[in-house]
């Protein structure tokens, strides 16, 4: 009786275990995701079928006979010899003993893969095989999209910047075999910041989608076309000859942006383009330094005239280089403190009283010889930003200066700086200029920013919303360069200046030319009853000194009086002015 129950308990037991076995079994079937076919080799070809078919084929077939022909079934018609071969054969000597194949299913389309892998015994002999099959839809198109990210550009589905490069070196390959050549273009839009700035990141997009359609539409078997930055793009042209040529490529992208892009807002934008030509092998060894001489091209023909098409030359590369050289220098010059600022008296036409002065910046060697002329660093400044940086630097320059007079000389004497439109763009301008008052303890009105016209041309509402804000501070603002830019009577009555300075192109030959003085004569009078201020710029002898006294303008400015002086030469002036 004993036995029998201990008998009993073991089999209990043996079950539990199975039991759990299958469980576990069972688990690791469900997390894997797969079916499995399992062929015992040696056990006259048991064939067990187990894991998730039901989620495979919509079938339970776990635990069912196997069926050959009944599972090929669901498979699509033209990859069911290559499953079956795959079910059937078998590894030869030198294979290896697992292999994968991939196919579609019948109905559901999915893409299936089919893993399997031989076992031997000692003797070399297969004895068992193993078959997993899992559906790879998802991966499989996970990795079509990663692949998609590899080569093209999400926004215009163009070849993005790395696949184009690759592109382009194929293409040079090919021409150097064939004794070719490939012209390199990269077309700009131009102005696009401000374009993007005025309609949002939203319809930027949508315009640069527009465009990118457009030129992808030019793209043939010789024609390359791809995404090289936010708004530009790049067109390789292999064996460039008549119509697929860059000068007639650009020329068609030029007709098409003279008419508007009508944007899913309503709004509607026309635009121009600029571009710039290499081509290889003259411009370029490789596709490096082709992209490198492209971009010198595009920058060149962008500074040169706004919709058009420059091509590559040893001037342009030159200019570029004494360029770079010149915005190192610069970039060092200004961490080395070797910029100074320096002051040309302004003085009343009448009395010859002392005004203030026009601050202006200098780059001037140990020996105090000119190392640049503001004429050619400041564009280059504007350019590249570090104009904001000189700028910050002359206003604490003045305003230093400013306060020192004041202490040591009772000095009240107005001081004009010039300001680009890139610093009076900037968000943070008027907080810091309020600042650097506070600090100084400068009274506002001893301050005069001066402005070109060239200043209101981008953005004239905000600009002139900004020179508002400046003058109810107190600070004076002064347009520079009058009659030089797009002068406009009808807006100088809107902007809230104090003084109008005359362009020294007028005051050059005012005693000679009775036009020019007849212009002159005219501007001085309707400023008057403006009310404003008039300072005559650049007068150098003393006939002109003559004609704008007769003329009534109210200060003079020049050389005649005083060349720009250092601070300390400013500063005899002022006590040479006191009582």
């Amino acid at each position: 009786m004993e036995d029998t129950q201990y008998q009993i308990d073991l089999l209990t037991a043996i079950n539990e275990r199975l039991m759990n076995s299958e469980h576990v079994y069972k688990l690791a079937c469900e997390f894997s995701g797969a079916a499995y076919i399992y062929f015992d080799l040696k056990n006259e070809h048991r064939i067990e079928m187990f894991g998730e078919w039901n989620k495979l084929v919509g079938e339970n077939l776990t635990r069912q006979p196997y069926d050959e022909n009944y599972l090929i079934s669901f498979v699509c018609d033209e990859d069911q010899k290559k499953v079956r071969d795959f079910l059937n054969s078998f590894p030869s000597i030198n294979d290896s003993l697992s292999a994968s194949i991939e196919f579609t299913s019948k109905k559901s389309k999915k893409c299936i893969s089919a893993r399997r892998i031989f076992f031997k015994d000692n003797n070399g002999k297969f004895i068992e095989k193993l078959i997993s099959v899992e559906d790879i839809t998802q991966i499989k198109k996970k990795s079509e999209e990663l692949e998609y990210y590899a080569y093209y550009d999400v926004l215009t589905s163009l070849y993005n910047r790395n696949h184009f490069f690759t592109v382009l070196r194929d293409l040079l390959e090919k021409a150097s075999k064939e004794n070719t050549s490939v012209e390199l273009m990269l077309v700009d839009i131009d102005n696009f910041k401000k374009i993007n700035d005025s309609l949002g990141l939203v319809y930027g997009d949508e315009l640069v989608q527009s465009l990118a359609l457009f030129i992808k539409s030019l793209s043939t078997d010789k024609i390359k076309v791809g995404r090289y930055g936010s708004d530009v793009f790049a067109i390789a042209i292999f064996d460039p000859c008549g119509k697929n040529c860059s000068d007639m490529i650009f020329k068609t992208i030029r007709d098409r942006v003279k008419k508007p892009f009508i944007l899913t807002n309503k709004a509607e934008v026309t635009i121009s383009v600029s571009a710039g030509v290499c081509e290889y092998p003259g411009c370029g060894h490789d596709a490096l330094e082709l992209i490198k001489n492209a971009e010198i091209v595009l920058y060149a023909s962008k500074q040169h005239e706004k919709g058009s098409i420059s091509y590559f030359s040893d001037e342009i590369l030159k200019v570029y280089q004494e360029e770079i050289v010149l915005e190192n220098k610069l970039n060092d010059a200004i961490l080395n403190n070797e910029l100074s600022v320096y002051f040309q008296p302004q003085y009343d036409a009448n009395t010859g009283a002392l005004r203030g002065a026009e601050a202006l910046i200098r780059w001037l060697d140990e020996n105090e010889n000119v190392v640049y002329r503001p004429l050619d660093f400041i564009p280059l400044a504007e350019k590249n930003g570090t104009i904001i940086e000189i700028g910050n630097f002359v206003f604490r320059e003045v305003f230093k200066s400013i306060h020192e007079w004041k202490v040591k000389y009772r000095a009240n004497y107005i001081i004009s700086i010039n300001v680009s439109a890139i610093q009076l763009e900037r968000s943070d301008f008027i907080d810091n200029l309020q600042k650097l008052i506070d600090y100084y303890e400068v009274d506002p009105g001893l301050i005069e920013l001066e402005i070109t016209e060239s200043v209101l041309i981008n953005d004239f509402d905000t600009m002139i919303e900004t020179l508002r804000i400046l003058s109810q501070l107190g600070i004076r603002v002064s347009l520079d360069d009058f009659g030089t830019g797009f002068s406009s009577l009808s807006y100088l009555r809107e902007l809230p200046i104090t003084t109008l300075k005359i362009d020294k192109s007028f005051i050059d030959d005012i005693c000679i030319n009775n036009k020019t003085a007849s212009i002159t004569g005219s501007v001085v009078d309707m400023v008057k009853k403006l009310d404003l201020e008039t300072v005559a710029e650049g007068v150098e002898h003393k006939e002109q000194l003559d004609c704008l006294k007769d003329m009534g303008c109210d200060l003079i400015q020049g050389f005649l009086l005083s060349k720009p002086v250092k601070k300390s030469e400013f500063e005899k002036i002022i006590i040479r002015q006191m009582p």
